[in-house]
């Protein structure tokens, strides 16, 4: 076995020298400690692709020792993906760790978001082939739950007919067998309409045996430079979940934000009964601006209100600085958010100065009851390998212990392949999302250090 080992070892290390297998990969450690309470996190993640002619092969291994507070993730480690795929021309197939998407997420989504430790992934046989006017992809395997366990086995297809440039439908399928629920067949019919002056989609999801569905409509119209882009939703019965594992993930129709206490108020999707809109425009000002301008509503098909947003932001450039200012309102269930926000971008000389300045009222919709947020970021870019930001946040809100925060944060690029981050400091509490999905930060006082190292050929 020890000379089989050697010869592998040495026609590997061959190829390689001789440039025909191409290896790259990442190694990223993000610890931290919580000095308030007396708590350390460790995660580390070692991913490795190696590349030859039309085959990739990857290796992900991953340490959580445990995980950060805002993650899904506990104490826990290993290889949890793992592919082959063999790509040439339209041809595509894969076999292991995989995500992938059919339509706009109606039926299935499986993804990955690592700032919250979500892991939404497939493990089998993926096959896909693209052509001009049709595309076909099928899959067969078991899907993973946020646990990274294996739960229930899933089928499913997708096939896309674009017989003219500016026509395209289709359709999906996916077969799994739930625990939970019996309905564990569903489908999806969609459709798209391609101009030049405008974009049209529409996708409808059903249930082979339930009352489940779920509809998705969008217009994108081009006037001139302007653009105009209305959605609708309608989703009932169909959050395809079971257990720790999670099929899909339709649109939210909610725009995430970057200003902090904005986003910290972000929606969170609801496909078991929720129906709503969303309207936006986006048009130029002079040369020099860009205003845009969305509303969005979500409410019960009982009529129920669960949430709204309106604002507006402008994009200006004077000539060396760049600026960005929003204004809006946000309301959910017992309260309305009445939101500002400015950014700039400055250059001095061969350095880069940024700063955000957020301002926040909350205020109850059932009794007389408000409270108000400010927070500050600055960052100053210099070398322009090197980043120092302060990050501030202050609050009147008499539900939480502390009422002000503060944060140093450094980052840097050593070379080429080398990157740390270092946080010292406080953060306040609140939600983090992505894609409609939120987890809960608590509260952290303390500091993190994080690294990323690239290396390959």
């Amino acid at each position: 076995m020890s000379k089989w080992k050697a010869l592998v070892g040495f026609s590997f290390l061959s190829c390689v020298l001789f440039g025909q297998i191409q290896f790259n990969g990442t190694w990223t450690v993000d610890s931290g400690r919580q000095t308030d309470v007396n708590e350390n996190y460790f995660e580390q993640v070692i991913d490795v692709n190696l590349r030859y002619g039309h085959w990739l092969a990857g290796v992900k291994y991953e340490q959580f020792d445990p995980a950060k507070p805002q993650s899904m993730m506990h104490q826990e480690q290993g290889v949890w993906h793992k592919f082959l795929s063999y790509q040439k021309g339209n041809f595509h197939a894969r076999l292991g760790s995989f995500y992938t998407t059919f339509g706009k997420g109606l039926v299935l989504k499986a993804y990955d978001y690592p700032a919250i430790g979500l892991d939404r992934r497939l493990e089998g046989v993926l096959v896909e082939y693209n052509h001009d006017h049709f595309m076909v992809k099928a899959l067969d395997g078991e899907i993973y739950g946020t646990d990274r366990k294996s739960h229930n086995p899933i089928r499913g297809f997708e096939f896309t007919l674009n017989p003219v440039s500016f026509i395209k439908f289709g359709g999906s399928r996916v077969e799994t067998e739930m625990q939970y629920d019996p309905n564990g067949e569903w489908n999806s019919v969609y459709g798209e309409l391609n101009f030049t002056f405008m974009n049209l989609y529409g996708e409808h999801a059903f249930e082979d045996n339930g009352d489940g569905r779920a509809n998705y409509y969008s217009a994108n119209i081009f006037i001139g430079p302007v653009s105009v882009l209305g959605e609708w939703k309608d989703y009932e019965q169909f959050a395809k979940a079971d257990s720790l594992v999670l099929y899909n993930d339709p649109p939210t129709l909610v725009q995430e934000h970057r200003f902090i206490l904005w986003n910290r108020h972000a929606y969170v999707i609801n496909a078991w009964d929720e129906l709503g809109y969303s309207f936006k425009v986006d048009s130029p000002v002079t040369d020099s601006g860009m205003l845009t301008v969305q509303h969005n509503h979500t409410e019960l098909h009982s009529d129920f209100d669960v949430f709204e947003e309106s604002f507006a932001i402008l994009e200006w450039d004077f000539d060396l600085v760049e600026t960005l200012g929003i204004l809006g309102v946000q309301e959910d269930f017992g309260y309305q958010y009445k939101n500002f926000g400015f950014e700039f971008q400055l250059p001095i000389g061969s350095y880069h100065m940024g700063m955000m300045i957020e301002a926040q009222k909350k205020e109850s919709i059932w009794v007389d009851e408000s409270d108000q947020s400010q927070a500050l970021t600055v960052d100053f870019t210099f070398n322009p390998k090197h980043i120092v930001s302060l990050i501030a946040e202050h609050t009147s809100a008499e539900d939480s212990e502390n009422t002000s925060w503060i944060g140093l944060k450094y980052g840097a690029r050593w070379g080429k392949n080398f990157d740390t981050t270092l946080f010292v400091g406080s953060r306040r509490k609140g939600k983090i999302c992505a894609g409609g999905v939120c987890i809960y930060s608590p509260e952290f006082e303390g500091f993190e250090l994080a690294g990323k190292y690239r290396f390959g050929t």
